[in-house]
């Protein structure tokens, strides 16, 4: 399409094109959430720090089911018909919505009686709480760009979310302040931004274009009980993974202490570095053969390119 505006700059997702966006903006993200760690460390008593981090991971677990697998159908199914995916963004966000409503209230009344311990972080737990939400809001939109062909908008949110948060954090350490509560605010407005900017670049480029109301991406989503169930596989294994590796953090916690396990999350920062590879290549992949996933001979040639 025309490369005049923004808001017509859809194409084919590429290959090497998108995955180099996304390797490149994964390694920077992570570059720039070391020297957040490092501000954090410094400024935070070691127990605090661990509480703010055990408390992030706890969260984004708990919430993370209500992504439900959507987006990652959107960045499947999307390339397919660009002009059907700001209508799946908003009925994804539909969907999630009301699926949120059951784990909300459960977060709101189980948190209080889960931390008679942490009582003065209550409000650390809460904001931890809506950053996991926002970062989970933040992916269908990601996604609708990813399969739009617009990997580096999706790729640039990431690394603007980051920055925020580091150049907040560099205020607060600066400025002496050694509140776990401060520090979440700032990465609680770092996710909001992101999720802002995510969104505005969703609907610029893919609102004008839409087709209407019209959310049929595939035959996936003829209904949302067909559309739950295609989603499904990839709702359990955004479930379990996670666990998997914030099991081991969690664990720590509860037998060692928060000291160790804050020790613990700064080393599972530099190992999860090395995962960027092959993580963005996976996503980019998602939406080259999701286009042509129906078609055995056209598939056949996307995967041996």
């Amino acid at each position: 399409m025309g490369e005049s505006n923004l808001a017509s700059k859809t194409r084919r997702p590429m290959m090497g094109r998108d995955s180099g966006w996304l390797i490149g903006s994964d390694i920077i993200a992570i570059f720039l959430a070391l020297i957040g760690q490092i501000f954090l460390t410094k400024a935070l008593l070691t127990e605090d720090y661990g509480i703010y981090i055990v408390a992030l991971d706890a969260f984004a677990t708990f919430f993370l089911i209500i992504d439900l697998g959507l987006p990652t159908l959107i960045a499947r199914d999307g390339a397919g018909d660009v002009k059907k995916i700001w209508p799946a963004i908003l009925r994804v966000y539909r969907l999630q919505l009301i699926c949120s409503i059951p784990f909300i209230l459960l977060a709101i009344i189980t948190t209080p009686l889960i931390v008679d311990e942490w009582k003065e972080f209550l409000s650390l737990l809460i904001i931890c709480g809506l950053i996991a939400l926002t970062h989970i809001a933040s992916y269908a939109p990601r996604s609708g760009l990813r399969a739009a062909g617009q990997a580096k908008l999706e790729a640039g949110t990431k690394v603007i979310e980051r920055a925020v948060t580091v150049l907040g954090y560099f205020i607060l350490y600066s400025q002496g302040s050694s509140s776990a509560t401060s520090f979440a605010l700032v990465f609680l407005l770092g996710a909001a931004i992101g999720l802002i900017t995510a969104l505005s670049f969703s609907s610029v480029i893919l609102r004008p274009i839409s087709d209407s109301s019209n959310s049929i991406l595939s035959e996936s989503w003829l209904d949302n009980k067909t559309l739950l169930l295609q989603a499904l596989p990839f709702a359990i294994t955004l479930g379990v993974l996670p666990y998997v590796i914030r099991i081991e953090k969690f664990i720590i916690a509860s037998e060692i202490g928060v000291e160790a396990a804050a020790l613990f999350h700064v080393a599972q920062l530099a190992w999860l570095a090395g995962l960027v590879v092959p993580q963005a290549l996976r996503a980019a992949l998602l939406p080259v053969l999701g286009e042509h996933r129906n078609d055995s001979d056209k598939f056949q040639s996307s995967l041996n390119n």
